[in-house]
């Protein structure tokens, strides 16, 4: 009975609806969703049609590349209500998220492609942070050139002054 119960709530909340929601929200493929979760596409299928519901950790997942929005707060409603139903006491709403980004952590792993995709977003901050420097340095450069320039254009003023003007 009480299994029964647990059905009919997480039907109302409708886990293949705020999974399909995301995917359309993220404006992508199941097969796309698919890699960034490390499912198979009929996987996917079967969570937008009902068929079957995705374990906690994919839910996770899925959240963590979900931008804000209502598609965000419904995962996350989704999340808190299974949540209730693993842990032995109902925790508050604000503590069940912050569990969750930890449990994401732990959880989940990172695919093969996010693995590239960090990385390579790692390197691109590294060359981002060089060319911020190289460019304050040449800002330097200029600023010192400009600096003498004006200096000379002074000492070119004062001797041009200086000079007696010679009429023939």
């Amino acid at each position: 009975m009480r299994s029964r119960k647990r059905r009919r709530t997480a039907a109302t909340i409708g886990a293949g609806e705020v999974v399909r929601g995301v995917r359309e929200r993220l404006a992508i493929s199941q097969e796309a969703l698919s890699r960034l979760l490390s499912a198979t596409k009929v996987a996917v299928q079967h969570w937008e049609r009902g068929r079957n519901k995705p374990d906690f950790a994919r839910l996770v997942a899925l959240r963590r590349i979900c931008p804000p929005g209502p598609e965000r707060r419904r995962l996350d409603k989704l999340l808190n209500h299974l949540a209730t139903l693993v842990t032995p006491s109902a925790p508050s709403e604000k503590g069940s998220l912050v569990r969750l980004k930890d449990e994401s952590r732990r959880v989940l792993k990172e695919s093969p492609e996010q693995m590239v995709h960090r990385r390579e977003h790692q390197r691109l901050d590294r060359q981002v942070e060089l060319v911020k420097k190289r460019l304050a340095e040449g800002e330097r450069r200029v600023k010192a050139l400009g600096s003498l320039v004006n200096q000379l254009l002074r000492e070119l003023h004062s001797a041009s002054s200086a000079r007696p003007n010679v009429a023939a």
